[in-house]
């Protein structure tokens, strides 16, 4: 009789511990992405920044994308994220030279802060990351940097669209306004 009373409670405890077994569950949301002006490159360089730029380089829990020429005039475009400040990453990929591979003219970094209606992090940013390069994959006009990613990333988050707000020049051309996300 005693035995089975042990069986029993073990058989109850593994129960008890699989039913508070904390399992993560996120509800679908919609990410916001406002785009801001462009930075040069060689302006952040060289610490030639105007205020309003120097503000956009400060910004943190961003997405990025550089872009950049050759000499033939052809394009690259490379996607990142951030949970530091825009300009802190930047510099270290101008330490690493791991962006734009062999696309050195007219470079310059346009920043898009990231809303979705909870905290920012970093997941989150590198899901979206994952997102626009999976997008930006079909098109054939630059050379896509960083496509690999496109395998790597993992999806912890349920997200219906993202919403690029205030698209101007490259933006424009490289996103939509809604990048829809299949279920």
């Amino acid at each position: 009789m005693k035995l089975m009373r042990k069986m029993s409670h073990k058989t109850r405890e593994m129960n008890y511990l699989g039913f508070f077994e904390k399992k993560t569950v996120y509800k679908k949301i919609n990410v916001t992405i406002t785009w801001s002006d462009s930075l040069s490159v060689d302006d952040l360089k060289k610490d030639q920044l105007s205020k309003l730029k120097r503000g956009i380089a400060k910004l943190e829990d961003v997405i990025y994308i550089f872009v950049g020429e050759n000499q033939k005039d052809d394009e690259a475009v490379d996607v990142g994220q951030t949970t530091r400040a825009l300009e802190v990453r930047t510099y270290e990929h101008l330490q690493d030279k791991d962006y734009l591979e062999e696309y050195p003219e007219n470079q310059k970094v346009y920043c898009g802060k990231v809303s979705a209606g909870l905290t920012i992090d970093r997941e989150l940013l590198e899901q979206v990351e994952g997102i626009i390069i999976q997008y930006l994959v079909g098109n054939k006009d630059y050379h896509l940097c960083n496509d690999a990613k496109t395998q790597s990333f993992h999806q912890s988050y349920e997200i219906g669209h993202i919403e690029n707000m205030n698209r101007k020049n490259d933006i424009e051309t490289l996103l939509p306004m809604y990048i829809p996300i299949k279920d």
